[in-house]
């Protein structure tokens, strides 16, 4: 079944399956090419996160324990991911045509900075995280849930919805990079929740969520940006020219970013959030 609960099984069976195969897909990325490894563990524990607080109102204890396991984990790469995903920003932003020749000076810049990070450790780092995560394997097997049915669900996607909702309502005319970052987690979480629930009634819940994931998309780039440009002078890298043609690039993509991800959030949150779990649960109940 993948990354959604079956509607013909027991959610609790649902919950056991739908974790344990998370951390079998992370332990089978560990074992690819190291940067593309770190992504996936750090992608599957980010999944089962999700997978716990759509249960969260359901087994509070179960949450609060495993949520922190999964996220402490993730963390222990953090650093790793992030200097390869510089990488993958300028690569996928057209850097190249905005820098012309200085584009290759720039990638020799970022795949140096990458490399002495990971030359730190991360191998052995990775392993140590898919080995913490084969150990959790056999109680993620046994985990308990005691809600039936819809019941399991509700609260959860109630909670990650409004809080998105919130952050959404409260962003004024110039929100802080942190209150983007919360805003985009928020929505990632409820992203997550939809294609968990996507058998409620696939075309509507896929049509929403790819919504969702856009949004998502927008304001993670918009991040990344930021923050690319903020390391450049933190590090000094490179010389000022260069700094200045990259701070100028990104900017001119940024520029309508948050316009864009307001558009789709006016959307994405118009309904309150009662009403969008009872929606979703009539489509589950039909």
């Amino acid at each position: 079944m993948g990354f959604e609960f079956d509607k013909g099984e027991k959610v609790e069976s649902e919950l056991r399956r739908i974790a344990v195969e998370r951390i079998d897909a992370a332990l089978e990325g560990a074992r690819t090419d190291l940067h593309e490894g770190i992504h996936a563990v750090r992608k599957r524990c980010k999944e089962i996160r999700a997978l716990l607080r759509l249960v969260r109102a359901a087994e509070p204890k179960l949450y609060a324990r495993e949520n922190a396991r999964f996220r402490d984990l993730a963390r222990r790469l953090s650093d790793f991911r992030d200097a390869h995903a510089l990488l993958e920003l300028v690569r996928a932003h057209d850097f190249d045509d905005a820098l012309g020749d200085r584009y290759v000076e720039l990638e020799e810049i970022l795949v140096v900075r990458r490399d002495t990070r990971c030359a730190e450790g991360a191998a052995r780092e990775l392993d140590r995280v898919a080995t913490a995560l084969g150990e959790l394997r056999p109680e993620v097997a046994e985990w308990r849930l005691r809600a039936k049915g819809f019941d399991a669900f509700r609260g959860g996607l109630e909670k990650s919805y409004r809080r998105g909702r919130d952050d959404y309502r409260a962003l004024g005319d110039q929100p802080e990079p942190e209150v983007l970052h919360e805003w985009r987690k928020r929505s990632k979480y409820h992203r997550y929740h939809l294609e968990l629930l996507n058998q409620a009634w696939p075309e509507t819940m896929s049509a929403r969520e790819d919504q969702v994931d856009a949004l998502c998309e927008i304001l993670g780039d918009d991040q990344d940006l930021a923050r690319f440009v903020r390391v450049l002078e933190e590090e000094s890298a490179g010389d000022q020219d260069l700094r200045d043609a990259c701070a100028a690039h990104a900017n001119d993509k940024r520029k309508n970013s948050l316009d864009q991800a307001r558009a789709l959030g006016a959307r994405i949150y118009a309904e309150k959030p009662a009403r969008l779990s009872e929606r979703i649960r009539d489509y589950w109940r039909a």
